[in-house]
């Protein structure tokens, strides 16, 4: 079932071939099926619920492990994600540069997730936080 839907998304299947080197073949579909069910998957994210949209399921523990125990390195593949993120801007930015075109360029940073805290800052509404579990 996932390679059915990496050939037909061949640029997620070239995403995911970013992080072969870092992953060993049981890691490799562990990775491919997870990414595959946070798609799909339209439930609570938790790891049984990705479990049970998976076309094959695995045992429960064996996802567990993979995203608890497994040998990887969050920062390295944040890393390697950063990197290919930046070359398919540049790629963007020269594409439009040779037919002389400027592109407005704009950073966008979520900060939903950062605590606020005042009551002097402007627009300021009541947001659910996540964190607190409370508005």
């Amino acid at each position: 079932m996932t390679a059915t839907i990496l050939k037909r998304w061949p640029r997620f299947g070239n995403w995911l071939a970013l992080f072969e080197a870092k992953l060993g073949k049981p890691a490799q579909r562990h990775l491919v099926a997870l990414l595959i069910a946070f798609i799909i998957y339209d439930g609570r994210k938790n790891l049984a619920g990705l479990n049970r949209a998976l076309y094959a399921p695995c045992h429960l523990s064996s996802l567990h492990r993979f995203i608890g125990e497994a040998d990887w390195d969050e920062r390295e593949f944040e890393q390697i994600r950063l990197e290919e993120l930046s070359r398919h801007v540049r790629l963007y930015l020269q594409h439009h540069r040779i037919k002389g075109v400027n592109i407005p360029a704009f950073l966008c940073i979520d900060d939903t997730n950062n605590p606020k805290s005042g009551t002097q800052t402007q627009w300021a509404t009541y947001q659910y936080s996540h964190l607190a579990g409370r508005a």
